[in-house]
């Protein structure tokens, strides 16, 4: 559940967004580690929206229920569960677009292998650039 960011987007509780390079700022937080965790990470965002899978800590093992949609800001509850069956956490997430930029929030909790875990994650981006085409393998 390290990934604070995806950019697959969500037919459900899309908002729109300018495509291009963003930069990701990210602080999580967990009741198993001292301190926050602070990363940041560029991305290529190609499509013109983001949707609960792009802020989702893990869109293959999540699902979103209850999304609500006001304005530029979507909120929703998630469910994860990992393929094993050893793992079910709870939570909710929002995140707010603005143009070029967007803000981001969730907080999960639940049973992870056996452990209780919260985690909280929160943060922004903002657009720095085009996304650049990929070259052609030789």
């Amino acid at each position: 559940f390290a990934r604070a960011f995806n950019t697959t987007a969500s037919a459900e509780g899309e908002l729109e967004i300018q495509p291009g390079v963003y930069s990701i700022v990210s602080i999580t937080q967990t009741n198993l580690a001292a301190g926050a965790k602070a990363s940041t990470v560029e991305r290529c965002i190609q499509q013109n929206d983001i949707g609960t899978d792009t802020v989702m800590p893990d869109p293959e093992t999540c699902q979103a229920r209850n999304i609500e949609k006001t304005g530029n800001t979507v909120k929703f509850e998630m469910t994860c569960i990992q393929p094993d069956g050893n793992s079910l956490l709870n939570g909710s997430g929002e995140y707010t677009t603005s143009g070029n930029s967007f803000t981001f929030k969730h907080n999960i909790e639940g049973d992870y292998n056996g452990t209780y875990i919260a985690i909280k994650s929160e943060g922004n981006a903002k657009r720095v650039g085009d996304c650049q085409p990929i070259a052609p393998k030789k």
